[in-house]
């Protein structure tokens, strides 16, 4: 319920503006807040079962969770947005993350499996999978802020350059170093691949979840 109290009725274009801005960035926000939890709950049920060591550093999680989540998140949530809200909150939002949180999942089991048979160094994996998480969570904003515009696109090459600039800057605190060859072809394919695989996943979610809709 909307109460005037002016009574004066040309203010109900504002409000429904206002109410358009709130949920249609809210819709983003949630996209980029459950890339992080879907791999991290899918990595710490991998780990807890197989056992080893947690692919991410601390401060590995804090530079994704900072350059591709929180800041953007926070710029994202203050924009204009007035498109016309539409049925399908929950949809679309995991249609954009599961998809992309999965995938990292399976790049850091992937990570796994080939140290084991020596086609990534065991010191690489942590760069590794800092440069995966990274990638594809950048990737993931740069299909979320579509449609491009200005602002956004200075907000995404700001993210960018941020994270480059973090390692270039703080190669210790970071424990950047120069990866080996075979392991920075193999996660190199990998994420070529990634790309690919993401936009499957999302077109099969797309389709199971429209079929369970009109199932319903």
């Amino acid at each position: 319920h909307i109460i005037v109290s002016d009574s004066d009725f040309s203010h109900l274009p504002y409000i429904v503006a206002e109410g358009r801005r709130v949920i249609n960035n809210i819709e983003r926000v949630a996209s980029l807040f459950l890339i992080k939890t879907t791999f991290s709950v899918l990595l710490s049920i991998f780990y807890t079962i197989v056992g080893g060591d947690y692919p991410f550093m601390p401060l590995h999680m804090s530079l994704v969770s900072s350059t591709a989540v929180g800041i953007p998140a926070f710029f994202l949530a203050l924009a204009p947005n007035n498109t016309r809200i539409k049925q399908g909150f929950f949809r679309r939002v995991t249609l954009t993350a599961i998809p992309s949180g999965i995938m990292i999942t399976l790049l850091m089991i992937s990570l796994e499996i080939f140290m084991s048979f020596g086609w990534i160094n065991a010191n690489d994996v942590h760069l590794s999978s800092l440069m995966i998480a990274e990638f594809i969570s950048l990737y993931t904003l740069f299909l979320i802020i579509q449609p491009l515009d200005l602002p956004k696109t200075l907000l995404f090459i700001a993210m960018c350059a941020g994270f480059v600039l973090a390692l270039l800057l703080f190669p210790g605190l970071f424990e950047v170093h120069i990866p080996a060859i075979n392991t920075m072809i193999t996660v190199g394919i990998m994420l070529m691949i990634s790309l690919f695989l993401i936009r499957l996943i999302q077109q099969l979610y797309k389709k199971y979840s429209h079929d369970l809709l009109k199932s319903e």
